[in-house]
């Protein structure tokens, strides 16, 4: 595999436009420090293609909406896509968005670990994200 970049991935779903604002932000925040960053929305990317990206970066950011106390179902088999490709030596992050039960971001930070990536900071936001919240992930 190829040296990774100074370039982070950020792939999300989303349920109800909370998490796609969030990611939205978080790769703003991140273009604001000069890295090349990448969005990609799972529902209508080519896997194939995210995953050449996340070879190329040194993290990804993963986003996923809280669905029955787990992560969407479209970020649970990404994530199971990108374990089989177990790429060395990143650095990843879960965000997410919940209604009445948490349990999205958590998932995704096991998932993360069992791949042996250095897991940063997580974050997560109740319902919809605020004009302050937003201005926290930049």
């Amino acid at each position: 595999m190829g040296e990774a970049k100074r370039k982070a991935t950020v792939v999300f779903d989303t349920m109800w436009r909370s998490t796609e604002m969030m990611a939205a932000e978080i790769t703003r925040g991140i273009a604001s420090k000069g890295v090349e960053v990448r969005l990609f929305n799972l529902r209508n990317s080519d896997w194939s293609e995210i995953i050449k990206e996340i070879v190329d970066s040194r993290v990804i950011v993963v986003g996923s909406p809280a669905l029955n106390m787990g992560m969407y179902p479209t970020v649970g088999g990404f994530l199971t896509f990108l374990r089989g490709i177990r790429p060395p030596n990143k650095k990843a992050a879960a965000f997410g968005s919940y209604g009445w039960g948490k349990g999205a971001v958590k998932a995704m930070d096991k998932e993360l670990e069992n791949m042996r990536f250095e897991v940063l900071p997580s974050l997560e936001i109740k319902y919809v994200p605020g004009e302050e919240e937003l201005k926290k992930m930049l």
